[in-house]
């Protein structure tokens, strides 16, 4: 019962993410002023949206340090997905293409005193971009990295109550988001099960 339910869940994800409208037809590569290129909604993005998966080849830890060895610059880049693996977007030497389907590895962190208007949310497979409010025409995409993240910039996730790793400060309109969001994409719903489940602690 439960790997039918589990093939169900993979089933919906797929089909989902083959219908989805890419984040390129709606969005623009700008160089900002903060870290370099970064992402801008060329048309309005309703909250509580999926955007797309972190684009990437799927590798192992191993294989990560054995690159960082001769591509420094590779790691800024990479995403620990829950299951272990790590999702590279960049080529053989490190460096991130501009590239349509490319476009969500550019979204920036915020910087300080400004709130990030993307949360990333895992499926068993993938790592989801999901808005976490409205952004509107010309406004800039913004996500958290996570504490764990290596930055040389000073930026709102070390702002404990302006990071999503905290789950304690999302406002109450966010949380409503989350919850929306684990019925709506059901693939999602045991990551955002814990993330809200933290927050009623």
């Amino acid at each position: 019962m439960i790997h039918k339910a589990n093939f169900y869940l993979n089933y919906k994800e797929k089909r989902f993410l083959k219908n989805l409208r890419p984040l390129s037809t709606y969005s623009k590569i700008i160089h900002g002023a903060n870290f370099g290129r970064g992402v801008e909604a060329t048309s309005l993005i309703p909250e509580c949206s999926l955007i797309g998966v972190y684009p990437g080849q799927s590798i192992t830890i191993k294989t990560l340090l054995e690159k960082e060895e001769f591509v420094n610059k590779s790691i800024k880049c990479c995403f620990l997905h829950p299951n272990n693996s790590i999702v590279d977007p960049t080529d053989i030497f490190g460096y991130l293409q501009d590239t349509p389907s490319r476009r969500i590895a550019f979204i920036n962190e915020p910087i300080s005193g400004v709130r990030a208007n993307t949360i990333s949310v895992s499926s068993r497979s993938c790592i989801w971009y999901l808005t976490i409010r409205e952004i509107k025409t010309g406004e800039q995409l913004f996500t958290n990295y996570g504490y764990s993240y290596k930055r040389d910039y000073e930026t709102s996730v070390s702002d404990e109550e302006n990071s999503f790793d905290n789950p304690d400060s999302l406002n109450v309109k966010e949380l409503n988001c989350l919850k929306s969001a684990a019925v709506k994409y059901s693939w999602l719903k045991s990551d955002l099960a814990e993330l809200l489940e933290k927050e009623s602690q």
